[in-house]
């Protein structure tokens, strides 16, 4: 463990300084979770807005993957919200059998709760620990099945969210080269264990970018 996190610490300090002439922010090994999900974040209300969820109605074309190793079993969806501009509240429905999920991410890239019972949940700035949440939904489907498909979209059409405050604002840092590096280190990484979770319960290692090549 000590080696690992060595050699991660050291590729992406050097790294880091290598790309201050061409971004804003420095990246350094204190502040590219926060920079990693700068980009994710942004990436997300650049395709949807801020402040909404859009919801996929069909499998994720190969060439489109916004992570890595999407699943082709599963329809996905995305949204961001400011937490300065109020709690916001989210309503799933009842899938019965069926998997449905709803993720919250932090900016600090935390998983502080995976959501799978239907129900109205409000999360807050305190919840999640910091100013911005990122929500990921997954549902099961079978896409070449025309019926199942009619109830995942109605599915979907059934999940609603309310932020009254909202929709607030985004701000933005930038980073580069540390990214690539570390996707590189994640090939050498055996499984997902410590990858994600709540503070205090993740490998810090692994966590950090690392974990970026072993998405699924």
């Amino acid at each position: 463990m000590k080696l690992r996190t060595g050699v991660l610490t050291a590729v992406v300090v050097l790294c880091g300084f290598r790309a201050v002439a061409n971004d804003a922010v420095p990246v350094t090994a204190d502040n590219f979770v926060r920079a990693e999900s700068d980009l994710y974040f942004g990436s997300v209300t650049k395709k949807y807005g801020l402040g909404d969820i859009k919801l996929d109605r069909g499998p994720t074309p190969l060439d489109q993957h916004t992570v890595i190793r999407m699943n082709r079993d599963t329809l996905y969806g995305a949204g961001v919200f400011d937490l300065d501009g109020g709690p916001v509240t989210i309503t799933l429905p009842d899938a019965g059998d069926r998997f449905m999920s709803l993720q919250i991410i932090s900016e600090d890239h935390y998983v502080p709760a995976v959501i799978y019972k239907p129900g109205s949940y409000t999360f807050t700035k305190d919840d999640v620990g910091t100013r911005y949440m990122m929500t990921a939904f997954r549902v099961l489907i079978d896409p070449n099945d025309a019926e199942d498909v009619t109830k995942v979209h109605a599915l979907q059409d059934a999940i609603k969210v309310k932020q009254p405050g909202g929709p607030g604002k985004l701000e933005e840092a930038s980073q580069k080269k540390v990214r690539d590096a570390l996707l590189m280190l994640a090939e050498t990484l055996p499984d997902t264990k410590g990858m994600f979770g709540k503070k205090g319960e993740v490998d810090p290692v692994d966590r950090v970018g690392l974990r970026l090549g072993r998405q699924s």
